[in-house]
């Protein structure tokens, strides 16, 4: 802010504080005591485990009149801390992607699917193997989303919608599934069992549901039969103008 942060002196002992923080907690960590935390959720809508932490006796709390306590308490989706991380996770890994030389699109980590799933959307260039350098790149950068969807351009990865369509109509039930047992860094996720959760083990998947590159745009591809796909634009323009008018 190219000014420094005006500070105080605590209640109870002489460290500074920020003059306008919203609240301040003073307390002692009690060396070499612990005791189960909770109950308390993470952001997967379930509490997966008890884990000792270390006990702080608070002595003073001190505030601002009306403080704003930027706290969150996570949950089932679409709860409160949902929507930011899975947004920034998402940038960070539409990144990674394309310092790899991935030919990314978008990324997109649905809240409600508490940001366990990646939607990525790609061009595909005549390359077979993009589906599986997504996986391998958002693996090795990540331990949350053990399960990926890799659809083409012409798919929104915003558009739930699409990708589902996508993921039924292009995603072959033979050749188009990677699965992949690996070690874990987030053992949170509640699907795995108290085993795999001890030894940090787990699996992930990807899901192919683009277009084989070998497949004819003219012969092997299905056009699409849409609304937006299938009529001449005039003939779009025409009966959205008209519906206007009736409204």
């Amino acid at each position: 802010r190219q000014s420094p942060v005006e500070l105080v002196k605590c209640e109870t002992n002489d460290l500074l504080v920020p003059a306008n923080a919203e609240i301040v907690l003073e307390g002692e960590v009690i060396p070499d005591y612990e005791v189960p935390e909770g109950p308390f959720g993470e952001f997967t809508g379930y509490r997966t485990g008890w884990s000792y932490q270390n006990v702080c006796i608070i002595k003073c709390i001190t505030s601002r009149k009306d403080p704003i306590l930027t706290l969150v308490n996570p949950g089932m989706p679409l709860s409160e801390g949902a929507i930011g991380p899975a947004m920034g996770r998402a940038l960070g890994l539409r990144k990674a992607l394309k310092a790899s030389g991935v030919p990314v699109i978008d990324v997109y980590l649905p809240p409600e699917m508490a940001g366990m799933v990646a939607f990525v959307s790609v061009r595909k260039m005549n390359q077979d193997n993009i589906a599986s350098q997504v996986y391998h790149v958002i693996s090795s950068h990540s331990a949350r989303e053990q399960k990926i969807i890799v659809v083409d351009e012409d798919v929104d990865a915003f558009n739930t919608t699409e990708v589902f369509h996508a993921f039924a109509t292009r995603m072959h039930p033979g050749r188009s599934i990677t699965i992949e047992s690996k070690d874990v860094g987030m053992k949170d996720a509640p699907f795995l069992s108290p085993e795999e959760r001890k030894w940090s083990r787990g699996a992930s998947i990807l899901f192919d549901c683009t277009w084989p590159s070998q497949w004819s745009t003219e012969s092997d591809i299905p056009p699409k039969v849409s609304f937006k796909d299938a009529y001449p634009k005039e003939l779009q323009e025409k009966i959205l103008r008209e519906r206007v008018l009736d409204i």
